[in-house]
């Protein structure tokens, strides 16, 4: 009788407390790999129960998708730094480049001016001055004849978007007895600095 009483105490004991314990009222567990993943049976706020202990030990990590975000942050940062490097080195180098056509350009026109002097005194070979002109659409030129018969020095200058340039030239010309066109001979010509006949 008094097995038979405890057994029976033990039974209602156990279905009171199963009576008590709250039911899960979480949606039914999700597989991930192939695995199923217990819920949590236990409410919030509640005692802890033997099979809430039981869920809580089997519940998994938590997943960690922090590292993740920091890494693809660094990823954009460290693109995003090496295309505005290359953007710069690029717009440099086209700078670079503007800058020596221009030059070349101003150099272009003095020595159309220098060609503009030198076909003036194959016509006249008492010429002397300056003569002017314009090569393009922004190039300009000014040469200046210094007229010492038959050594004749010519001192060109041109200009372009800005850019200087000035050449400098002696040259020979065989005056009378001969005729137009005078026969004309460069001896040198090179470039100067310093000097501007263009304003």
């Amino acid at each position: 009788m008094k097995s038979a009483t405890k057994q029976g105490s033990r039974s209602f004991a156990w279905g009171f407390a199963a009576g008590l314990a709250p039911r899960c009222e979480r949606p039914a567990p999700r597989k991930r790999g192939g695995e199923p993943v217990p819920a949590c049976c236990t409410a919030p706020g509640s005692p802890p129960s033997l099979l809430g202990a039981m869920c809580s030990r089997a519940s998994p990590r938590p997943r960690r998708c922090g590292a993740a975000l920091v890494l693809v942050i660094f990823a954009v940062a460290f693109v995003a730094v090496l295309a505005v490097a290359v953007l710069d080195v690029a717009a440099t180098d086209l700078g670079i480049l503007r800058n020596h056509q221009n030059g070349l350009k101003a150099l272009y026109a003095a020595q159309g001016g220098l060609n503009t002097a030198i076909a003036s005194l194959r016509t006249d070979c008492q010429s002397s001055g300056t003569v002017s002109g314009t090569i393009g659409a922004s190039g300009q030129y000014a040469a200046l004849i210094e007229n010492n018969l038959p050594l004749v020095t010519v001192t060109s200058t041109g200009k372009a978007a800005g850019f200087v340039r000035t050449v400098r030239a002696r040259v020979v010309v065989a005056g009378p007895p001969f005729k137009a066109p005078f026969p004309v001979r460069v001896e040198w010509w090179r470039e100067v600095a310093g000097v501007s006949l263009v304003p």
